[in-house]
């Protein structure tokens, strides 16, 4: 990410296109850490996690602050290199699995490895190696986030190598891993420490590497997926001229096999004119050059917080070098932003926890704070309503941090929590139980039961012949 970690000044100046500041939202402080650069939190939403540059994870509960995992000998970290993103595994409960992303001490190399975690706290003893990137010959573009899709996979944003320009051409090569969002499987097969899943656009026989999802980016600093849609957002930081934010519709395949345009393209305007004119490029949603001051985009969230009203259903996302919180509704050809009258001292990163709340993280002063419109939101922690059971079978928990969980192709037997819970199911003939949120079921394809739960659940039923019942709230019973 160029320049995101040097001190820029903090401008007053509107970014072209800008549209009137908003009011109501504030920024809490949660705490203060060394050089934060993301923000999520394990199941449990009063466990947040913060990043440390250097090469620590913190865990914040009840405002006390103790070490999650210190791994600060394995790490090189300065300027765009370090410690960058961790990601608790959607099944993190039984496995205590998180993943994290940095570059290796003494090469430079992008790195992801898994960890477990026993109570609060992952021992360094319990790395398992998943995936090397070669990355030695420049320290920027590291890319750096990790986020697991709605799909349950892990979605890994990488940057293009370094060096002004692509001066190797990654991104728009399908042979190399960087300058990409990936798409693995992160559970080990076998020998293999990840698998490919089958619905990658370049596994199998097809021409490319079977990792790579998305392809055609500078340096995805920070990347996510809404909540409430699965549509994949990224944050692109652009070379000299142009940041943009990229869209991929859940409903149009998610990113899948896209191609966002660099190095052809910066933003919406040509950049390497030898290729720029060419077909096939997906252009982002929105982009503004530097002239407000303005250097590297940071990418955000999707806000689906119900305690932020005037931010719900927009994406905030700062820059850098500007320092100032910006939002917009997030559509096919974004026409403005918005300046929500928020500022940061050079921000890294926004986080969510799993209740949606949002959060930023401040590099040069080190504090994380959350969104908030009035008192903060309190959250209780996931819980089964006493029984991890569906129907009378050992169930899996819904996991995601957004409330979200696809089956696989085997016979599942999944259990929401006291959230808001949307779960697909997929293949096999599942049997879904909703508990006390407001919950979203859509069966697969097999023969599937499901049962809705105390909140007023949309049951709908897949291809198979399902059976649904309701619960005691309003549900509403489709197709089944």
């Amino acid at each position: 990410m160029r320049r995101v970690f040097l001190a820029c000044a903090v401008t007053a100046l509107g970014l072209a296109g800008a549209g009137r500041a908003a009011a109501a939202t504030s920024l809490s402080e949660v705490g203060t850490f060394d050089q934060p650069v993301y923000v999520t939190s394990l199941p449990d939403p009063n466990k947040l996690l913060v990043v440390e540059q250097p090469g620590r994870i913190q865990l914040v509960r009840d405002g006390a602050v103790s070490t999650f995992l210190d791994i600060r000998d394995r790490v090189v970290s300065g300027s765009e290199q370090g410690l960058l993103s961790v990601a608790p595994a959607p099944n993190y409960g039984s496995t205590g699995h998180v993943y994290v992303d940095y570059t290796q001490a003494g090469s430079g190399d992008i790195q992801i490895d898994e960890y477990t975690a026993s109570g609060d706290s992952a021992a360094e003893s319990t790395r398992r190696p998943l995936l090397t990137i070669s990355h030695s010959e420049f320290p920027n573009h590291n890319g750096g986030q990790l986020q697991f899709g709605p799909d349950g996979y892990l979605y890994i944003g990488t940057g293009d190598g370094g060096g002004g320009g692509d001066p190797h051409g990654n991104a728009q090569n399908l042979n190399s891993l960087l300058g990409k969002i990936l798409r693995i499987d992160p559970r080990a097969a076998g020998a293999e420490p990840y698998s490919i899943p089958a619905s990658n656009p370049f596994a199998g026989a097809v021409p490319g590497l079977d990792e790579v999802w998305s392809y055609g980016l500078r340096n995805p600093w920070r990347f996510s997926f809404d909540s409430a849609t699965g549509d994949l957002l990224i944050g692109d930081v652009g070379q000299s001229a142009r940041e943009e934010v990229d869209l991929a519709r859940a409903a149009t395949g998610g990113g899948r096999g896209l191609n966002f345009g660099w190095n052809c393209r910066e933003g919406f305007i040509a950049f390497n004119l030898s290729c720029a004119g060419g077909s096939g490029f997906t252009d982002p949603i929105w982009d503004y050059d530097h002239s407000a001051g303005g250097c590297a985009i940071v990418g955000g969230y999707v806000v689906r917080d119900p305690a932020l009203p005037s931010l719900y259903g927009r994406y905030v996302f700062s820059d850098n070098c500007d320092g100032r919180i910006r939002s917009l509704a997030p559509a096919p050809r974004v026409t403005s932003d918005r300046l929500e009258g928020l500022s940061v001292a050079n921000p890294s990163s926004f986080g969510q926890d799993s209740c949606g709340r949002i959060y930023v993280a401040s590099l040069t002063s080190g504090v994380v704070s959350q969104f908030v419109d009035g008192a903060p939101r309190v959250c209780t922690a996931p819980t089964t309503v006493g029984t991890s059971e569906c129907a009378g079978r050992s169930a899996t928990l819904v996991p995601a941090a957004d409330g979200s969980v696809v089956g696989t192709r085997g016979a599942d037997v999944i259990v929401g929590d006291a959230r808001a819970n949307r779960v697909a199911g997929k293949g096999g003939h599942d049997l879904i139980c909703a508990v006390a949120g407001d919950d979203r079921i859509r069966g697969g394809s097999g023969h599937d039961t499901i049962r809705g739960g105390l909140g007023n659940d949309l049951l709908r039923g897949g291809p198979g012949a399902d059976k649904c019942r309701g619960g005691p709230g309003k549900d509403r019973l489709r197709s089944c």
